[in-house]
């Protein structure tokens, strides 16, 4: 059951970006190895098995199995410039996984 909730992707229809959503039955995002999972809030050096979901405004989640690395962004204010949301979202993600690294 976990396996299903945090891997088998079934949404693959496009996000508001044009990006396939890679969403899992129970609404997780699936960063995938399709070379957009940086689209999709993951940065650029999460692997492909990295699942999560941001939230409105700016929130940010995700856990990486074959890393063990999980990141939780929480701001209290409400980003509504989307670019500038998803360019923090990825500088963040990338940061959080360069640790590993």
């Amino acid at each position: 059951m976990l396996a299903d909730a945090t891997a088998v992707v079934r949404n693959r229809l496009p996000n508001e970006w044009g990006v396939p959503a890679n969403r899992t039955r129970v609404g997780l995002v699936v960063r995938g190895d399709d070379g957009l999972g940086h689209r999709r809030g993951f940065g650029h050096t999460a692997s492909a098995r990295a699942c999560g979901h941001n939230g409105a405004g700016g929130q940010l989640a995700f856990a990486d199995p074959a890393t063990g690395l999980s990141v939780t962004y929480l701001t209290s204010g409400l980003d509504q410039h989307l670019v500038r949301e998803a360019r923090r979202n990825t500088a963040i993600a990338s940061l959080a996984a360069d640790i590993l690294a």
